[in-house]
Formats: C-alpha cells, sequence, structure tokens
C-alpha cells in the first residue's frame, strides 16, 4: 500500500518526525484527536463506478479514524475539501455531524481555483483550506 511504501521510506531515512494517517487517528494533549483520509470529489450525476468505489472507500477510513478518536474532540484533514464551489460532499459532512467533528482542512485546491474555496462554518464546522500557494508556503498553527 502507499501508506506502507511511506512508512519503509520514513525508517529507512531515519524520519521520524512524520507518520502517516490511514484508518487511525492521533491524539494531541489532553483531549484532541486529528482524524482524516483523503477524501474524494464524487458527483452520482457525473462520477463513475470507480469514482463511486473510491468514494465509498474514503468514507469507510474516515469512519474508522473518527470512531478511533473516542470522545475526543475531533479534527478532521482530508486531501479534497468536501465543500468547495457548489459541490457539498453530503456523506462526508453526515460522518462530520454524527462523530461531532469541529473542523476540517483540506489542500487540494491551488492556483486560480482557489477563488471557489469555501471557508468558514457550515453546518457546526469550521472550513480551512491549507494548500501551500494559498497560505503564501506559511504554515499556520491550527492546535495550541
Amino acid at each position: 500500500s502507499t501508506a506502507t511504501k511511506a512508512k519503509n521510506f520514513f525508517r529507512d531515512n531515519g524520519i521520524t518526525t512524520i507518520d502517516i494517517l490511514n484508518n487511525n487517528c492521533f491524539f494531541y494533549g489532553a483531549d484532541a484527536a486529528i482524524c482524516g483520509t483523503r477524501g474524494w470529489f464524487y458527483e452520482e450525476e457525473t462520477g463513475s463506478e470507480h469514482d463511486k468505489k473510491i468514494m465509498n472507500r474514503e468514507l469507510l477510513r474516515l469512519a474508522t479514524s473518527l470512531k478511533a478518536a473516542g470522545d475526543r474532540t475531533k479534527y478532521v484533514f482530508l486531501h479534497y475539501p468536501p465543500k468547495y464551489g457548489a459541490y457539498v460532499c453530503t456523506e462526508i459532512l453526515e460522518l462530520f455531524e454524527k462523530y461531532g467533528v469541529i473542523s476540517c482542512f483540506a489542500g487540494h485546491i491551488h492556483g486560480k481555483s482557489l477563488q471557489n474555496i469555501f471557508e468558514g462554518e457550515y453546518r457546526r464546522v469550521d472550513y480551512r483550506i491549507v494548500s501551500a500557494d494559498h497560505l503564501n508556503f506559511s504554515p499556520i498553527k491550527i492546535l495550541y
């Protein structure tokens, strides 16, 4: 798997400060959980069967990550934002509601596409785009 390849690369190169978020979560401090998966853009009207398969797998991975967090405060990281322009991934947002997610951070959107991003609160979840060019290549502090 890609996660196994990355973990092997980290080990072989002495990289100890990076880990992979894959069907798990990481605890931070006394009450925070960092959860997530890749996510996917999928619209039933225009998506292929392959897209549907990927989306269903990503939903399972996200649910596994959120369950692993238990009662901790949940921060979700996705590659693909679940809300972008007119697109809303209701399946992911339903998981956010079910598990009490408070913040979602996503990348994937770059350049001119940034004009269509959504940032702010939607359905009681705070959304932020954290792609490098959107942040002018300056990391932001998320948890203190």
